[in-house]
């Protein structure tokens, strides 16, 4: 029988409007294993936000993670659930390598999970759904329905920036129509610096483009842990 965790530590850090979780499966008779699921804000919270934001979260995930073997930290996998603002922002990188996005590469996981949505080697400018298998619509026609969508918030933003601008001097007041657009264009944003940091962590180690019922290298990863992929959905 392979070993199982023993116990199950999960942390959810305060990143405002966002997502970031590590779950740390703890083996009695080896190493921890830790699974950062997700991590982005829109907005950092109004009380007790981290000094240094994302960076402040990320520093706070390598120092659970480290070890004498790793002083860097170590992650099992790194799991984007989809590309808004709010799950993956933290994953920007920078040019001179200290953003946050920078120290989670650093803890090279030995699995990237993604959306089947963003795999690299997708079609992305197919002209109409002609079904991959059987009379079904294809993947790669999804996929350039996001792009389309992702250019249509950015131009969203644009636009409730121009009219703040011109309006106020300044962003909208909260809660205002402009506002909320602007909001929802920004969830809605491609995160490109981000996509890219993930899929060059990927190309490192491992990446998996997940779909409904794929089955995933990661139990591999994590002995006696069971798991079942929920989404992301395919458009059958």
């Amino acid at each position: 029988m392979s070993e199982r965790p023993s116990d199950l530590s999960v942390r959810m850090y305060q990143v405002g409007f966002g997502d970031c979780f590590l779950l740390t499966f703890h083996y009695a008779k080896s190493f921890d294993r830790h699974v950062l699921i997700d991590f982005g804000s829109m907005k950092l919270p109004k009380k007790g936000a981290p000094k240094e934001g994302l960076l402040s979260v990320a520093k706070a995930i390598r120092d659970v993670c480290k070890s004498d073997a790793y002083p860097d930290g170590k992650l099992t996998a790194v799991v984007a659930t989809h590309r808004h603002k709010d799950h993956i922002s933290g994953f920007v990188t920078n040019e001179d390598g200290t953003d946050s996005g920078y120290l989670i590469a650093k803890m090279m996981p030995d699995l990237v999970i993604q959306p089947w949505t963003e795999d690299p080697s997708a079609e992305t400018h197919a002209e109409q759904a002609t079904g991959t298998t059987g009379d079904g619509p294809s993947k790669a026609a999804f996929v350039n329905s996001l792009r389309g969508m992702s250019e249509f918030a950015e131009a969203v933003v644009k636009e409730v920036q121009r009219r703040s601008s011109e309006r106020y001097g300044r962003a909208a007041r909260a809660g205002s129509l402009l506002a909320n657009l602007a909001f929802l264009g920004e969830t809605n944003l491609a995160n490109p610096l981000a996509v890219e940091n993930l899929m060059e962590m990927g190309k490192c180690t491992k990446a998996e483009y997940m779909a409904n019922g794929d089955s995933t290298d990661l139990v591999k990863h994590l002995p006696g842990v069971n798991m079942h992929v929920l989404g992301t959905p395919t458009l059958e």
